[in-house]
Formats: structure tokens, sequence, C-alpha cells
């Protein structure tokens, strides 16, 4: 095994410090600080230079029901393929694998293809709910990225399209923090600081924010033991009745109130989107174990409209569209061809990291350990702050 490298402290806090400014600058010139509105998606379809798309099928459905990641497509990418192809997608948005799975149970014969982050996959074909991908009707296939290919949820890719890959790490405000977030440590820097208070966000997310928890501690992510579990709830039980901390979802962006956090524990592409809103928001990966997630579809075994379901994705895996799939949502796309079509912000921004190949860990499906995140996440999520920890105004903050 090849030995790790590690840069001391004081070069790595300049490599930051050089990357930070630099990448500011390379903000600013490029002009790719927002991501694509609705109309913007709709008025330039036709002008994106797509040099092949899939062709029309004779027996596609009218409809495709599909199950997704909240803000990771434009209703007008929807539009487009409904205007081509004639048929209408009827999308509903989740903000986590539990509320996924919490969907798809209730009707699994309504859906048609549906949008799991890597563990979750691995659970679906345990379960044996998903069908087995036919490699020669997708078109793109030979574009993804050969890292995809090892995942152990899939290995080989055999039930599994990838489409956005991620890194977990933290948005941090520049402007109210100081030093850098080299280690998980970072989360409990603050805990004394008074202007720290209800300015932490956490991810509304069961396995993310206890296998944060359980790597803070020095246990793995996917860790099936009780005791270490436990530890993990009482260690985020503890950041709420602290410093306030708050559980949140996806809404923060829509609704504006990433505003009122400090330090977000994130996803590399909503840190990407931060700091294209804010640029006192830096986005990091510590320089020690995090979380590497793939986002991508299954279809159903209870589908009816599979070669539809292909049509779909070939459309979506088309570079020239994916492309403009990442620019909107600020992830990073897995097809190599799609990746080097990617504007400035996001193929040299925050949306690309990825943690070295030591540091990489992904989620696992832990079986019937499932019960014990379940119950620990119950005693999280019922914690409350103390009613007399007061939340600072902003306004107020001697920097």
């Amino acid at each position: 095994m090849a030995r790790k490298i590690r840069l001391s402290s004081s070069v790595r806090g300049l490599c930051v410090a050089c990357f930070c400014a630099g990448f500011m600058l390379l903000n600013m010139w490029s002009g790719c600080t927002r991501p694509l509105e609705d109309k913007d998606i709709g008025e330039t379809i036709e002008s994106w230079n797509i040099r092949s798309l899939p062709p029309r099928i004779h027996n596609a459905a009218e409809s495709l029901h599909i199950l997704i990641w909240n803000d990771y497509f434009p209703p007008a990418l929807f539009e487009a393929f409904e205007k081509i192809y004639g048929v209408r997608i009827e999308a509903s948005y989740f903000e986590s694998n539990e509320q996924m799975r919490e969907y798809y149970l209730s009707d699994r014969e309504k859906w048609d293809l549906l949008m799991p982050s890597d563990y979750t996959v691995h659970l679906l074909i345990r379960q044996n709910e998903v069908t087995q991908i036919d490699r020669n009707k997708l078109q793109w296939f030979d574009q993804i990225s050969p890292v995809m290919f090892d995942l152990k949820c899939d290995p080989g890719l055999n039930y599994f399209v990838p489409v956005f890959h991620s890194s977990f790490g933290m948005s941090f405000n520049v402007k109210y923090l100081g030093g850098f977030p080299r280690k998980w440590d970072y989360l409990d820097a603050h805990r004394a600081n008074p202007f720290f208070n209800g300015r932490l966000a956490l991810p509304d997310q069961m396995r993310t924010s206890l296998g944060l928890a359980l790597i803070r501690l020095g246990f793995s992510p996917n860790s099936r033991s009780e005791p270490e579990i436990e530890q993990a709830a009482d260690y985020l039980i503890s950041l709420v009745e602290t410093c306030g901390a708050r559980f949140v979802g996806d809404r923060i962006v829509q609704d504006g109130t990433w505003k009122d956090f400090l330090l977000l524990p994130t996803w590399s592409g909503t840190g990407a989107w931060l700091l294209s809103e804010n640029l006192d928001y830096r986005f990091l990966i510590p320089e020690e174990d995090t979380i590497f997630a793939v986002d991508g579809f299954v279809i159903p075994r209870a589908s009816r409209n599979k070669e539809t379901a292909y049509l779909f994705l070939n459309f979506l895996m088309t570079p020239e569209v994916l492309a403009k799939a990442a620019e909107f949502s600020y992830y990073a796309p897995t097809s190599l061809a799609a990746a080097r079509r990617v504007n400035t912000f996001i193929k040299h921004g925050p949306s690309m990291l990825m943690p070295s190949g030591d540091d990489r860990i992904s989620l696992e499906d832990v079986g019937d350990s499932e019960a014990l995140y379940e119950k620990a996440w119950v005693r999280v999520k019922t914690a409350q702050a103390p009613s007399d920890l007061k939340t600072i105004p902003l306004s107020l903050i001697a920097y």
C-alpha cells in the first residue's frame, strides 16, 4: 500500500489560504456564480449544441413517475424531455434516503425510477426491489468514471446508474469563524463562544449525521455496535444542548435561512452553492476520514414503464444535458464527458473536491443494525436546546 503523505499544518494552511483567495478571483472572473434559473434552461435547450439525442421509441409511456432528490433538476429539464419525446415527467421529491424508502414502500407499483444514494442502493438490491440494468440500452454508459465501477454498493454497476457524486465537508463563514476546519474537531472549537449559539446546522439525514458523529469519535460511520452508535447519538445531542445545533434539510437553500448559520457540515454541492451566494462561506474537506457519496438511478422491479425509464436515463446522461443539470445543482457529474462540459465554477470549485483514497469512506448497508440507527436517531431528534440559550443577532457580533 502506498504511504499517505501529509502536509505540515503551516504548509497546509498556506495552501488553503492561497486556494481560497485564488478561487474568489476565479469565481468573479468566470461570472458563473449562480445556478441557472428554470427559464434559462428552457430558453437554451435548443442552443446547447447537443451532438446526439437518444432516438424516440414507439412504445413510450405517456408519463414517467420518478422519485428524486430535491433541487437536483430544474422543472424545465423535464419540460424539455416532454417536448422532445411526448412523455410527461411526474416527479416527487425527498430530502433523505430514509424518506425516499418511506415514499417508495408506501406504493411500490407507482414508481418507474428511484434516485437513492449508494448505501440505499445496496439495501434495495439485497431486498430484491430493483431490476438489473441492460447496458445495451444505455447510450452513454461507457462515459461513467471508472471510480464508480468500484462502489461497494454495486461492484461493476449491474443495477445502479450513478449520476452525481459528492463529498462531505464543512462550509464555514470566514467573516465570523477563525481558523480552517482541518479536522472534524472544528465542530467543537466554538462551543464556548456565545455568538455560536444556534448557528450550527447539521444535515437532517440519519445516516449522514450519525456517520459524522461516529467519525468524530474515532469509529466507523458504518458501525454495527450499539454502544458506538449510542455514543454518536450522545455527541449530536450534546451539540444541540450546548450550542443549539439544528438539523436542517435542503429547504434552507430555498427559503434563505442558510444565512442564519455560521458552520454547516454539508455536501460539496451545497458548499459550492453557498460559496456562489456569499464568498464568506468557504468549503473544505477535513484531512481525515470523510464520507463520499454517489446518487443515481435504479429501476424498480415493479415498474411498468422500463423502456421509457431507459429513454429518460439516456436523455439525462447525454453529456450536454447532464452538464447543465450539474450547473443547476452544483453537484459533480459522474460522466467524464459531462464533466468536461461544465462551467469553470463547477470544474474548479468545491463541487469537484474529493477526499484522498485513504480518507474516502462510503456509507454502507448495515443490515439489521439499521434499527440501532433508527432508535438512536429518535433520541437525537427529540433533543432540545435549553430555553435560556440565546442566539445573538449577527449584526451585534464583533469580528
